[in-house]
């Protein structure tokens, strides 16, 4: 029987290139984007330190109902970390509501 096709080493070689090259373009632009990501959630909790938690809540239901919930999302996290230091009891139960609507958010 003839080969119909016959591939050396050179084509496999090329081959494992050009999907090296694919693999490579794909997931760049998602690394530069978790990169964003991160820097803005650095920028964030950086500005948000002082803030008052009753701003901060405010501010991520804003966010929440503008339907933007990446950024919502990030200023519930922020209330979750509050959550750990010792706080009244009202601004403990703040952070206890943004536990839960960071869970609305995540199972949305």
């Amino acid at each position: 029987m003839k080969n119909f096709m016959c591939i050396n080493s050179r084509h496999v070689l090329c081959l494992q290139l050009g999907i090296i090259i694919s693999l490579f373009l794909f997931f760049v632009p998602i690394q530069i984007n978790a990169m964003t990501f991160g820097k803005d959630y650095y920028n964030l909790v950086k500005n948000t330190l002082k803030v008052p938690t009753d701003d901060v809540m405010k501010k991520a239901d804003e966010y929440f109902e503008k339907n933007s919930l990446d950024t919502a999302f990030i200023y519930y996290l922020v209330l979750c970390k509050r959550a750990d230091i010792d706080l009244p009891n009202e601004e403990r139960q703040q952070c206890a509501i943004a536990f839960l609507k960071k869970g609305n958010i995540l199972y949305h």
